[in-house]
């Protein structure tokens, strides 16, 4: 205090305390966008403080629980102590890909969401074959190939034309072997992907043998070999009748026999 009147004065020290009233979790390092698979903010991790109304930081060393707003964490530690108020996640790693939000709560204070964040698919990592899994010889079957990460996350960033070569049918007993788009089975075949799955139409199938067998394919890279779920069992029938053939042809024999 001062005066013109006199010699100033300084009181003795207290102390303003928060607001422990309104304490509440606030992420003051909100998630960013990750790749599938990978820790969320690697290096700073996410953090979430408790405050008070005037964001006051409220020293505490309660505990902090956080979960994405659906689905689960493949891996991290979701419940950490604050200290000094502040607790830091930094091993949280989603495999899922979609948009999400984290929600963190406390008995020390008010639950806190935080912004949205993506989670994108992680590289290519397989391909899938789908498509009708009956057909009659010698007609067409709509194929798709889509391609997935490690996570069976459609890996979108797969784009553009691809050379496939698709193998698994047999040729017709005449010789006439299946095509894709055209082309023999065993060639490669220039194939489009936008956002990881074949265009429509850009894949179809003539199978001319009647069996019941596999269908694959692959970019040189990537393939449908390392599961059997990832190929196309198929039946493929005979088609409608052509023509009567002689399969026995009768032999020369006398009159007398």
């Amino acid at each position: 205090a001062s005066s013109t009147a006199g010699d100033p004065a300084t009181s003795d020290e207290f102390d303003v305390s928060a607001d422990l009233d309104s304490a509440r979790l606030v992420f003051t390092i909100q998630p960013t966008n990750t790749v599938a698979g990978s820790v969320i903010n690697a290096g700073s991790g996410v953090e979430v403080t408790l405050e008070d109304q005037y964001t006051n930081i409220i020293d505490s060393t309660a505990n902090v629980d956080i979960a994405p707003d659906h689905g689960s964490f493949a891996s991290g530690t979701t419940t950490q102590a604050m200290s000094g108020g502040i607790a830091t996640f930094s091993d949280l790693v989603i495999t899922a890909a979609d948009t999400y939000t984290l929600d963190a709560s406390s008995t020390a204070g008010d639950p806190a969401t935080s912004d949205e964040f993506d989670v994108s698919a992680a590289a290519a990592n397989h391909l899938k074959v789908t498509g009708n899994s009956t057909m009659d010889a010698g007609t067409t079957n709509e194929l798709t190939i889509t391609a997935y990460d490690q996570f069976d996350n459609v890996a979108d960033s797969y784009a553009g034309l691809k050379s496939l070569i698709f193998s698994g049918l047999g040729n017709a007993p005449d010789g006439t072997i299946p095509t894709i788009e055209g082309i023999d089975l065993g060639a490669g075949t220039a194939i489009n992907f936008t956002s990881g799955i074949s265009d429509a139409g850009a894949a179809t199938l003539i199978a001319y043998k009647a069996e019941t067998a596999s269908l694959d394919v692959t970019d040189g890279t990537l393939d449908t070999f390392g599961d059997p779920s990832y190929d196309l069992d198929l039946t493929v029938n005979p088609g409608s009748a052509n023509s009567l053939v002689f399969v026995q042809q009768p032999a020369d024999t006398n009159q007398d026999d």
